[in-house]
């Protein structure tokens, strides 16, 4: 933690140094952190706002003289760590995402304290390639962990009728793009709301862009609930055999958001999973297919669980928070239709 301390500036050799560890991830004294004891570094640094600001002046007065390497050792330790592990290989990458995002997140925000004071271009340049190496991180981690939930997808977990075998409607693969879009959806619309208003002080600026992402993510999830009902109400009238296949589909496509998505996507999420819900609480729906529709309820409550555990860690609460809630929703959900508590005990006993 000492080697990460900001620079006092007192020389180009030490903003170098610092530039090395924090965004080199090149330690001095023979020191190798794991990705998750680099996650706790990161985290720990940037909750502190004397050091966020102390960042934003750094990154406005030091500029390397190339970008080349940014963030590369703890990229090659990821893919490091990945090779050595032979199961919760999709585990591992999610939490890793997370750590990425959070990382991302947070150094987002000293990027707008930068861009609020100062105009250089170098200096902007500095704030864009920093946002854009690590975006470039996430989304390969993305790519990765879809890479492994398809290894890891074994035919006997699904049950194949002919609905099952068609693709996913139209709607709803545009429903599934527009959870996956959720991080650009909302920062080009806060971009949209910041620009309704002139905010000259930089503080004040600060408070305004987290209440217009606020405002943005309401608006998000209200706008995926307004499809999920219109979807929901032109199916009413289906066949069922067809409505089962559709529901396994779609619940395929939702545990895969939920592996890698973003938090602001639990609301609109929670409307499909009703959707799903409502096909196997149908008396209609025979044993075989409520069995496995309630087993991937059951996978998405585990999920959720990871994410708690990932936020705990962060320590990020307002994901915390947002997370039990949903898991509350999730799991009345599941007593509803097995008529039974879910809790420690009820997961053990599903999982033997």
């Amino acid at each position: 933690m000492n080697t990460c301390k900001l620079t006092k500036f007192k020389s180009v050799d030490s903003c170098g140094r610092f530039f090395s560890s924090f965004f080199l991830c090149t330690l001095e004294d023979d020191i190798h952190p794991t990705v998750e004891q680099w996650g706790t570094i990161y985290s720990t640094l940037l909750s502190n706002d004397k050091f966020c600001e102390d960042l934003a002046c750094y990154m406005a007065m030091y500029q390397p003289a190339i970008y080349t390497g940014l963030f590369a050792p703890l990229w090659n330790l990821i893919n490091s760590e990945l090779l050595q592990l032979r199961d919760n290989r999709v585990r591992y990458l999610s939490l890793t995402k997370a750590t990425l995002s959070m990382i991302q997140t947070r150094l987002a925000g000293v990027g707008n304290l930068v861009r609020a004071q100062v105009i250089d271009t170098e200096v902007v340049k500095f704030v864009t390639v920093v946002d854009q190496t690590l975006n470039k991180m996430i989304v390969d981690i993305s790519t990765l962990t879809q890479t492994e939930i398809a290894k890891s997808v074994k035919p006997d977990d699904i049950v194949i009728t002919t609905a099952s075998m068609q693709p996913l409607a139209e709607d709803i693969q545009e429903l599934f793009a527009l959870f996956e879009s959720c991080d650009t959806w909302v920062d080009s619309r806060t971009t949209e709301i910041m620009n309704e208003g002139i905010i000259n002080n930089a503080k004040e600026k600060a408070k305004a862009a987290l209440v217009a992402k606020k405002k943005a993510e309401k608006e998000f999830d209200e706008f995926c609930m307004k499809k999920v009902r219109k979807m929901r109400e032109e199916r009413r009238n289906r066949k069922h055999a067809e409505m089962v296949g559709e529901a396994l589909r779609v619940n395929h496509e939702l545990k895969r958001i939920l592996r890698s998505g973003a938090i602001g996507i639990l609301n609109p999420a929670l409307g499909v999973i009703t959707f799903v819900v409502s096909v196997v609480y149908d008396r209609a729906t025979d044993k075989k297919d409520r069995e496995v529709l309630v087993g991937q309820l059951k996978d998405e409550l585990e999920i959720v669980e990871e994410k708690i555990q990932m936020a705990e860690r962060n320590g990020d609460e307002k994901a915390r928070i947002e997370l039990i809630r949903f898991r509350q929703k999730l799991q009345r959900e599941y007593e509803r239709i097995q008529r039974m508590r879910w809790d420690a005990s009820t997961r053990a006993k599903m999982n033997r």
